[in-house]
């Protein structure tokens, strides 16, 4: 029998073997098709009535009403031809009161060479904490180990009830490690 006239069956153990091997050529033996269906695909009716129009309920969100800490009180001043002082006198009430905590950090004995992860923690009197915020920044390419290190500044801000507030106190803590990448 001819080598060259031999049929292996998809289905059979030969057909893997022979596709396994490295000499064949990708688009010999041809692949198995399926034939195309010859029945259609179903179709659904078009609905004879209109779909109802009702929407569906939906929430507005709410807006947020914005701070009134700008312009508590303001007047127009003119100024005449030539004239170039004017003075005003204007009583207004102070709004938006806070306390503004102002943190650097600077990092001593810091690797070079290396990503290092700050933060800086607030807590109240009673221990709870109030805000926080994390930094993340390189150290610097060098030989040596860098003596010291300014991270940057941590600003934070506090709102408060009253105008005139009273004494408060507030524990600061800081919080580094060196990161892997």
């Amino acid at each position: 029998m001819d080598e060259s006239k031999k049929i292996i069956n998809v289905n059979s153990p030969l057909y893997e073997e022979f596709a396994a091997d490295e000499d064949f050529s990708p688009d010999w033996p041809p692949r198995p098709t399926t034939a195309r269906p010859t029945t259609t695909a179903p179709t659904t009716a078009r609905p004879t009535t209109a779909a109802p129009t009702t929407a569906a309920p939906t929430t507005t969100a709410p807006t947020p009403t914005p701070c009134p800490c700008c312009f508590s009180t303001e007047r127009r001043v003119d100024y005449d031809r030539c004239e170039l002082v004017e003075e005003e006198n204007i009583e207004t009430v102070v709004n938006c009161v806070g306390r503004f905590l102002d943190v650097t950090v600077t990092l001593r004995n810091v690797c070079p060479n290396k990503w290092v992860a700050v933060g800086v923690l607030v807590y109240d009197a009673q221990n709870r904490l109030l805000s926080f915020k994390v930094c993340r920044l390189f150290t610097g390419d060098g030989p040596n180990c860098i003596p010291s290190l300014n991270s940057g500044r941590f600003c934070f801000v506090f709102d408060e009830n009253d105008s005139c507030p009273g004494p408060r106190t507030f524990t600061v803590r800081t919080v580094s490690n060196y990161l892997e990448r």
